[in-house]
Formats: C-alpha cells, sequence, structure tokens
C-alpha cells in the first residue's frame, strides 16, 4: 500500500516533473515500510517519469519473486544511474530487517521505463462504473468520503458484484499501480477521459468510464488527480473488508458522479 501511497503522489506531478526528489516517504496507515529515494548526485533531481515507473517496477519485481524484504534497486535511464529506490523499515520499530538475495548479491537494476507491458488486455473487469452495471448484481454500497489536498469535497461509492469472481491480492494492487502509471502519462489538472489498465500476467483490468449526463458539462469536471486519490482507496477497502472479489466504484465531486 506505501507503494500505491507514494505512486498516488507522484502521478499529481506528471511524467515531465523534475523532482527534487531526495527523501523518506512513509505513511502513517503503513509505518513499518520507508521507501528512501536518492539521486545518484545528491543535487540532481529526477524526472518524474523515472519515480514512477520505479515503484511500478520494483513492485512487480517483489510480487514476481515473492519475496517482500529489505531491497534496493537502481533507477537506470540512458545507461547511467539516475537514482536509487530502497524498501526498508523504520531504525526503531524493533521489526528484523531480513536481507533479501538481492541485498547480498548487490543491487538489483529497475528495468528502464517502457519495457514494461502495461495496457496488455485481458479478459474481466476488477472494476467498471455503476452505470454499466444493473443494480440487482450489487451487494450493499459503501460511501467513503475522501481527505485529500484536491479542492473539492471527493468521495467513493464502492459495491462488490453479487457473483464477482475472487481476485488475487495482487492482481488488484498492480493494476491499481497500473492504472496510476498510466494516469500519470497527462497532466494532473487535465479532464479525465475513458481508459483502461491491466498488469501483464494477472488476469484482471480496471476500466475508466466518464459520465456523460448534464452535469459534467459543468464544473467541478473530473480531473485525473481526483483519480490519482479515489483509486488508492480501492485495495485499501478491500484490504480493511478482507475481500478481494470484482467491485464497481463511482468517484463523486461534490456529491456529483
Amino acid at each position: 500500500m506505501n507503494t500505491i501511497n507514494f505512486l498516488s503522489d507522484a502521478a499529481d506531478y506528471g511524467f515531465e516533473s523534475f523532482l527534487d526528489i531526495n527523501r523518506r516517504a512513509s505513511f502513517p496507515d503503513y509505518p513499518s515500510v520507508i521507501i528512501d529515494v536518492q539521486t545518484a548526485k545528491s543535487k540532481d533531481k529526477l524526472q518524474n517519469f523515472l519515480l514512477i515507473w520505479a515503484l511500478y517496477e520494483a513492485a512487480w519485481d517483489m510480487v514476481a519473486k515473492n519475496k517482500f524484504v529489505v531491497s534496493e534497486f537502481d533507477i537506470v535511464w540512458k545507461g547511467k544511474v539516475a537514482a536509487r529506490l530502497r524498501y526498508t523499515t523504520p531504525p526503531e520499530s524493533g521489526i528484523v530487517q531480513h536481507i533479501g538475495e538481492a541485498e547480498q548479491k548487490g543491487r538489483k537494476t529497475v528495468i528502464s521505463p517502457g519495457s514494461a507491458a502495461l495496457g496488455v488486455k485481458e479478459t474481466s473487469s476488477v472494476n467498471v462504473t455503476l452505470s454499466h452495471i444493473e443494480p440487482a448484481n450489487l451487494t450493499h454500497t459503501a460511501l467513503l468520503p475522501l481527505s485529500t489536498t484536491v479542492k473539492v469535497n471527493l468521495a467513493m461509492r464502492l459495491q462488490y458484484l453479487r457473483n464477482g469472481r475472487d481476485l488475487q491480492i495482487y492482481a488488484v494492487l498492480l493494476t491499481v499501480m497500473a492504472t496510476l502509471v498510466k494516469n500519470a502519462h497527462y497532466p494532473a489538472k487535465t479532464r479525465i477521459r475513458p481508459f483502461d489498465a491491466s498488469t501483464p500476467g494477472f488476469n484482471a483490468e480496471i476500466g475508466i468510464s466518464v459520465s456523460t449526463g448534464p452535469g459534467s458539462h459543468q464544473p467541478p469536471y473530473f480531473e485525473r488527480d481526483h483519480l490519482n486519490h479515489a483509486i488508492q482507496q480501492l485495495p485499501a477497502y478491500m484490504l480493511e473488508e478482507r475481500k478481494f472479489k470484482e467491485i464497481a466504484f463511482t468517484v463523486l465531486l461534490d456529491d456529483k458522479e
């Protein structure tokens, strides 16, 4: 979840920004993991698309190897190490830091941007908007107000599909990350256009559609930063419910769908 939270923040800056990124990121809901990013030279700035791709690739690497340990990655661009990404635990936490195989053998290299096959079509959906689902196929509704930095009242309505199939937890997490990566291709304050995102190797997809009703022609408009902050609530809700199944969600801006 910390990777998703970090990706959500980074996606607000878009691919083209240069960030003074030397920092340690931690999130109060998940304090046992710290994500540390340091540029190769202390005064360098990191182009945001490298950070976004590195976070996704690091998560993919850990899931593929089923190794969730203290890990360090080189972020390589044009044959040079641009920055280093490290997953660790707080020194004062008392949690034993298991050193993984990667650190014993030296740093891992994050595959350069463009090599991850995001967008591969799969056969079924994690998520579609409520307008595409018959009410009889939905279970009870959860309405979650979200506390964010955006200047509207942002909330998310979630409903499990009544006959929805079970999903792997990693399918949900990586597909949410893929959605954030795709969304970050565009400036945060541009309007959302319909798109879908999937992760290779997982039979799951997130589909985003946009309301075309009368209210869609006046502000507030559904913009990309709204999705960045809303989508992270999807896996958080499933973790809280301990239930990973097909689900529908609707983003509400000032109570408008």
